[in-house]
């Protein structure tokens, strides 16, 4: 019991520094062991609503102070202690066989209904699960009988963790007014951050509806989970607002060192973001009005998308057209611009949403939301 603990608490603490890491995705590093299959993804798990508590405090934290006190007990623990020091220990035990135990199965539950599930989590969980039992017979054996309150406690502890996570905000990062630079183009109509930031909405694709109704910046990556995920809500907000949809302007933040130099490490599934991008503003360049499909065509077939696959679809809505030397150049320096301004914007996270002066990471939000957010467009 001793050694399972201690190796809970190891991934525990393993996790909360993880979790630290991977909320600046700009600098998106791979998780050990946690990659290789779809379902396999412990930084989507990891950034989702149900990594905090009340959409504040991550759930990893915790998760360290709980093992620390079981790894903490289980070793001082001696039969020289005298009796009351062993009740003590007994009704601790109670409490925290029936706290581990239902969160292991809480956050099981969690990841099975998203679909998505982290490798070093389940280690956790598990190892929650097998002590379970021999905690609460431990803590039997020395309390003599069953605590209720002990019981009743960790019963309202894990009401809480759970209320708290259920009625909490998504995790939108990074609703601030700050930029890292400033970005004026010419003929500009849109201001943002307080003019720190100033776009001619003509110069970028539009998905959404008309500029006088507002106008919203769309940073994404075609090759990102998230983005895909958010995809369709956004498509569906959108058909929702009708008429009064606001212009959704494109700009692409593709999350590969190879064309992105913020980023620090380039994960597999990133690896052909840098193609897919260029190959999307070549369609935009040679034929705009094609665009929008093409856009979706990227999103809906995103788990099986190859620089292969999308050129032949690409070439399709080009009408044949080969893409020559001069497209890739245009390509090159409109992706080089797109990647600075997402810098500029201090954007972090994929998919983000600028709107107005605040910018969103979109990692958990429903379709209401979302109308409610894109309502709040500013107008040229």
């Amino acid at each position: 019991m001793r050694i399972a603990a201690l190796a809970a608490l190891g991934v525990a603490i393993f996790l909360a520094v993880v979790h630290a890491l991977l909320q600046d995705a700009m600098h998106d590093r791979s998780v050990p062991f946690c990659s290789g299959v779809s379902w396999l993804d412990c930084d989507t798990v990891l950034r989702s609503k149900w990594s905090y508590w009340f959409g504040i405090f991550p759930v990893a934290f915790p998760a360290v102070l709980v093992w620390g006190i079981a790894a903490q007990r289980l070793i001082s623990l001696s039969p020289r202690h005298i009796e009351p020091k062993l009740k003590a220990c007994g009704i601790i035990f109670q409490g925290l066989g029936v706290v581990i135990g239902g969160a292991a199965v809480w956050f099981i539950a969690i990841q099975a209904t998203m679909g998505q599930w982290c490798s070093w989590c389940m280690v956790e969980h598990a190892i929650g699960l097998i002590l379970t039992g021999p905690l609460l017979i431990h803590g039997f054996r020395l309390a003599t009988r069953l605590h209720y309150k002990a019981i009743l406690l960790a019963v309202i502890a894990l009401v809480l963790l759970i209320v708290g996570q259920v009625i909490s905000e998504p995790n939108r990062r990074l609703s601030v007014t700050e930029t890292e630079g400033r970005w004026h183009e010419p003929d500009a109509s849109i201001s943002l951050f307080g003019g720190a930031v100033k776009l001619d909405p003509t110069r970028r694709p539009n998905l959404g509806g008309s500029i006088e109704n507002g106008v919203v910046l769309y940073v994404f990556d075609y090759t990102c989970h998230n983005c895909r995920a958010v995809h369709g809500q956004l498509t569906e907000a959108l058909t929702q607002m009708g008429d009064r949809a606001p212009a959704v302007l494109v700009v692409l933040c593709p999350l590969n060192s190879e064309c992105n130099r913020h980023i620090v490490e380039t994960l597999e599934r990133y690896r052909d973001a840098c193609d897919i991008a260029r190959l999307a503003l070549i369609v935009q360049h040679r034929a705009l009005r094609n665009y929008a499909l093409f856009h979706h065509w990227l999103f809906e077939n995103g788990k099986h998308l190859t620089p292969k696959t999308a050129g032949a679809e690409a070439k399709r809505l080009m009408e044949g057209g080969a893409v020559t030397s001069a497209d890739q150049a245009t390509a090159d320096r409109r992706l080089e611009q797109d990647v600075a301004l997402c810098r500029v914007l201090g954007v972090t996270g994929l998919p983000a949403l600028i709107v107005g002066d605040q910018r969103m990471t979109l990692t958990s939000m429903t379709t209401g939301e979302l109308v409610d957010w894109l309502g709040q467009a500013p107008r040229p």
